[in-house]
C-alpha cells in the first residue's frame, strides 16, 4: 500500500480492506472506487457478499500472496468462496462490454506466490489455477521442500548463534542492543523475535523504563530557582496544550539508547494499534527496536533492518528463514543472530539448519562487548557480593560484571515493587513454557522441555519465586481479580487462545469488545500465534 499510494502513480487508487477495521469506512472507499484491492481473506469474503458496491466483475488480475500461510490459517473455504464468486461475477460482467481495447487481458489471470513448494500450495494452486506456468528463481536457491533440510541465505546476510545460559538471557539481550546502537547509525532498526505475546509485553515493558524518582527528585534538588519555576511554567503550557496520543505500542528506551525508539507488535493487540505501530516503525528516522513475534516473520517489508535477534528459536526451519528474511534485503548487508542455550540446542545450527554458516559467540564476550562502556541510567555503584555468587560464579570483578548484575537486579526489584508488573512477568514466564512445548516434531530432541532450567529461566523474567511458586490471581466473573486457591499447574491456567492469559492491566475495561471480536476470530479456525509452523 506504501507504494501503491506514492504521489507518482497518481493513476493508480489502491483499496486496503482487512479484519478489525470499521466496515463501514471500507464500504465508502469501495464506493469511491479504485483499481487495485488489497484485502485479507475473511474481510474480502464478507464485502463480496454483504457489500452490493463492490463490483468485481472486471477483475484482470488476482495475486495470492504467502500461498503456503493462507492454507495452514485454515483459510481453504473462504478462498473458495472467494474464488466462486470472482468467477460468477466475471461471467456477468464480461456482458456489459469488452476490455479488450484498453490492453487488458481477455481473462482472468491468477497469480500465487509462496516462499515454500509444500503440498497445501500445490492443492491450493489446483483449487485456483488453470493451464498454470510454474516460475522459481533459480535451481540453486529453490524453495524448501517439505523434506528438504537445506536453504540458502543471501551473501550479504552474516549470520550467527549465542550460547546464553538461562538465567543470562536477558542481561545479554541488553548487551547486544545496547552494542548494535554504539555507533549511532542513522535510520537503523532492529526487530527482536520473541515466542509469544506475554513475553513480547514483558520485555518492551522492561526496556521502556523511565528514570528512577530517586534520580529526579537529586535532579530537581541540585537545580536552580530559576530553573525550577521555568520548569513549572513550562509544565503548565503543556497542560494548557495537550499533545494527542499516539496510538502506536511506541516508547522511548533509556536502557537501550536514549534516541532510540521501542515498539512492540504481537496478534493480541487491536488492528488498528497494530497498523499504527508498523506505519511509525517503517517512517522512525532514528534509531527504532521492534519486540515482535513471528506475526512481523512474513508478508512485510521494513527498510534498513541491519539486525535480527531471535530471542526465542523459531519452531520450524520454514520459520527461521523468513525471520532472518526481515534483513539483508535488496542486496543491502544484514545481520541475524540467534539465542541457544547450552546443552541439546547447541546442535540446532548442525542438524536443522544444515549448510548454513553460523558463527558461535558466547555470552561473556557479549556481555563484556555492551556493559563495558558507560554504565546504564540510574545504575548503581555496588552489588550485594552474595547476589553476584549466585548469579555469576566465575567473576572477575570487572566492571562490565557489575553492570550487568546490576541491570537484572534492577529488573528484580521493579517486579518486586509492582504487582501489575510482577503479573506480567508471571504470564510472560508461563506463556514461555507452553510455546517452548510447542516445537515441531522433528526437533523435540533438540529442544527438550525436560532439560529446561525452571528456575533459571523464571530469573530471566525477573521472578524470584521457585517455578512452583508462581501463580496469578484468578479473574472471576464479575471481571474482579481475586486470589487463586490450591495449587495450579501451569497448564491449567487460562488462555484467549494466541497461548497469552487474558489481560489483567487497567486496560482491558477498554479492550472488552476488541477481545470479543478476537475471540470470534478464535473460532474462525486462526491458527495460534505460538506455533504458526
Amino acid at each position: 500500500m506504501q507504494l501503491l499510494s506514492h504521489p507518482s502513480l497518481h493513476w493508480l487508487v489502491p483499496i486496503l480492506i482487512l479484519g478489525g477495521e470499521k466496515k463501514k469506512s471500507e464500504k465508502a472507499r469501495i464506493r469511491k472506487g479504485g483499481n487495485i484491492l488489497v484485502a485479507t481473506p475473511g474481510r474480502l469474503a464478507d464485502h463480496l457478499s454483504n457489500t452490493t458496491s463492490l463490483d468485481v466483475g472486471f477483475v484482470k488480475w488476482l495475486v495470492l500472496d504467502e500461498g503456503d500461510r493462507l492454507m495452514e490459517l485454515g483459510f481453504e473455504e473462504t478462498l473458495q468462496q472467494i474464488l466462486t464468486a470472482l468467477n460468477e461475477r466475471a461471467q456477468k460482467g464480461s456482458s456489459k462490454g469488452s476490455l479488450a481495447n484498453l490492453g487488458l487481458p481477455d481473462r482472468r489471470i491468477t497469480v500465487l506466490c509462496s516462499a515454500t513448494m509444500k503440498s497445501s500450495v500445490q492443492k491450493l494452486g489446483d483449487m485456483s489455477l488453470k493451464d498454470a506456468l510454474y516460475l522459481k528463481s533459480n535451481q540453486k536457491t529453490d524453495a524448501t521442500n517439505d523434506g528438504s533440510k537445506s536453504f540458502q541465505a543471501p551473501a550479504q546476510l552474516k549470520q550467527a548463534y549465542i550460547v546464553a545460559p538461562a538465567k543470562l538471557r536477558l542481561v545479554t539481550l541488553a548487551s547486544i542492543l545496547r552494542r548494535a546502537f554504539i555507533r549511532k547509525k542513522e535510520h537503523m532498526k532492529v526487530i527482536v523475535f520473541f515466542s509469544c505475546a506475554d513475553s513480547v509485553d514483558f520485555h518492551y515493558e522492561t526496556f521502556r523504563k523511565t528514570e528512577d524518582k530517586e534520580q529526579n527528585d537529586t535532579e530537581s534538588d541540585t537545580s536552580s530557582d530559576g530553573e525550577q519555576e521555568a520548569e513549572t511554567e513550562a509544565e503548565e503550557d503543556n497542560k494548557k496544550k495537550p499533545k494527542r496520543p499516539s496510538l502506536a505500542a511506541k516508547s522511548t528506551a533509556p536502557l537501550i539508547d536514549p534516541a532510540v525508539s521501542l515498539f512492540k507488535l504481537h496478534g493480541s493487540l487491536a488492528q488498528h494499534i497494530r497498523t499504527t505501530t508498523l506505519n511509525e516503525f517503517f517512517h522512525e528516522k532514528d534509531g527504532a527496536v521492534l519486540f515482535c513475534t513471528d506475526v512481523a516473520s512474513r508478508g512485510l517489508d521494513l527498510p534498513n533492518v541491519d539486525l535480527v535477534v531471535q530471542y526465542d528459536p523459531p519452531y520450524s526451519q520454514e520459520d527461521y528463514i523468513h525471520r532472518i528474511g526481515r534483513t539483508a534485503r535488496a542486496g543491502r548487508d544484514g545481520r541475524a543472530l540467534l539465542f541457544l542455550l547450552p546443552g541439546c540446542e547447541e546442535g540446532y545450527p548442525s542438524q536443522v539448519l544444515g549448510e548454513q554458516h553460523l558463527t558461535r559467540r558466547l555470552a561473556d564476550e557479549v556481555l563484556k562487548k555492551g556493559f563495558g562502556n558507560a554504565p546504564l541510567p540510574g545504575a548503581a555503584k555496588t552489588v550485594d557480593p552474595s547476589w553476584k555468587k549466585d548469579f555469576m560464579p566465575k567473576t572477575s570483578g570487572a566492571k562490565w560484571e557489575q553492570e550487568a548484575i546490576e541491570f537484572h537486579l534492577d529488573v528484580e526489584r521493579r517486579v518486586l515493587a509492582s504487582d501489575e508488573f510482577s503479573n506480567i512477568a508471571k504470564r510472560a514466564f508461563q506463556s514461555h513454557i507452553r510455546a517452548y512445548a510447542t516445537h515441531v516434531a522433528a526437533e523435540r530432541e533438540i529442544f527438550d522441555i525436560k532439560q529446561l532450567h525452571l528456575g533459571h529461566i523464571a530469573k530471566s523474567f525477573g521472578l524470584r519465586e521457585r517455578p512452583g511458586d508462581i501463580k496469578l490471581p484468578a479473574r472471576g466473573k464479575s471481571g474482579t481479580i481475586s486470589s487463586a486457591s490450591g495449587k495450579r499447574k501451569l497448564d491449567s491456567i487460562d488462555t484467549n487462545g494466541d497461548g497469552t492469559q487474558e489481560t489483567q492491566d487497567e486496560e482491558e475495561l477498554r479492550r472488552a469488545a476488541q477481545m470479543m471480536r478476537k475471540k470470534m476470530r478464535e473460532h474462525m479456525n486462526i491458527a495460534s500465534e505460538f506455533n504458526i509452523g
